[in-house]
């Protein structure tokens, strides 16, 4: 038994042994109970107990039970008890109804995607075969954007015209094609720092999506300045809260939100209540006993003025 007053040092030795530990009761003010049990890695027991030691919760936890709830290691990508779907894949959802269903049916969508999302992109290929469908080589990607925007021709045509007279001095800026209204980058952190700058050069009327995956290795928030323009399902208020620690990168940031979000669940069930318009670290939800949690993202269009205070 341990209470919020004892060394995390302690506390981290006491779960290499798979051990229980708890707080007790502040008698000097009312607190809430949470009572967890559930297995998970040794990592994941560090972030949660680094939480609930911040919150002013009485809790007692028991990371030994081997057939209690296992809390998986990838909270992101995988469907955490009470909700309906993955974080990001509730992310997907809602980007999948503004891309695909919300447009205008003369233009085309272009999806931009890398090799280890092929499984994903191959349903889109499917229910979706008259998109534009895009491979991004992380070796030729500046010849296959230049290609896909129809560039070359572009500059070639301007070319043609500087070589009838050399004496004219010609400003040129290439005509990109016009069908492609929407571009849905479906790619990781790496490659996304170099291209998304790029198609953003190219044309400043294209609406840009992605989910939070293009920016989960980014270590500095300063770093989502390469992702300006591009609208992702996250309320800017998380973005502006995560900006105001050292962190670690996006994705252990976003991970310890999830969390919380996860706590705040259990207490209500615990405490056997349902609530609508809940207000949760990544939204606002209804919960009820009887149905799973469907999240709604808010769209936010990242923009230099989210970061200025940052550089």
């Amino acid at each position: 038994m341990y209470t919020k007053n004892n060394s995390i040092v302690l506390l981290l030795s006491l779960l290499l042994f798979n051990s229980s530990c708890s707080t007790l009761q502040d008698q000097n003010s009312l607190k809430q109970q949470l009572d967890l049990d559930f297995q998970t890695s040794q990592e994941k027991k560090e972030m949660i107990l680094e939480y609930l030691l911040n919150e002013n919760i009485d809790f007692s936890i028991d990371f030994g039970n081997t057939s209690s709830y296992h809390l998986s290691d990838n909270f992101l990508e995988t469907k955490m008890k009470y909700f309906c779907n993955s974080y990001i894949d509730d992310q997907k959802k809602n980007l999948e109804s503004t891309i695909f269903k919300l447009r205008d049916d003369r233009k085309k969508i272009l999806v931009v995607y890398s090799k280890e999302f092929a499984n994903i992109v191959s349903d889109y290929i499917k229910m979706y075969p008259k998109e534009i469908f895009l491979l991004i080589d992380d070796q030729d990607y500046e010849l296959q954007i230049d290609e896909i925007f129809d560039v070359r021709s572009s500059n070639n045509r301007f070319s043609r015209i500087q070589n009838l007279d050399a004496s004219l001095d010609l400003a040129h800026s290439p005509r990109v094609r016009q069908d492609i209204e929407k571009v849905y980058f479906i790619i990781n952190y790496e490659i996304g720092k170099r291209i998304v700058p790029i198609f953003r050069n190219y044309s400043i009327k294209i609406n840009f999506y992605s989910t939070t995956e293009i920016f989960h290795e980014a270590t500095n928030i300063r770093e989502l300045i390469d992702f300006e323009g591009i609208t992702v399902p996250i309320s800017q208020n998380i973005i502006e809260e995560i900006s105001k620690n050292n962190i670690r990168n996006m994705k252990y940031e976003l991970e310890k939100i999830i969390l919380m979000d996860f706590f705040e669940i259990e207490k209500i069930y615990q405490n056997n209540l349902s609530k609508r318009n809940v207000e949760l670290s990544s939204g606002v939800f209804n919960i009820s006993r009887n149905a799973c949690i469907a999240r709604d993202f808010p769209l936010t269009k990242l923009n230099s003025d989210i970061f200025m205070n940052q550089i």
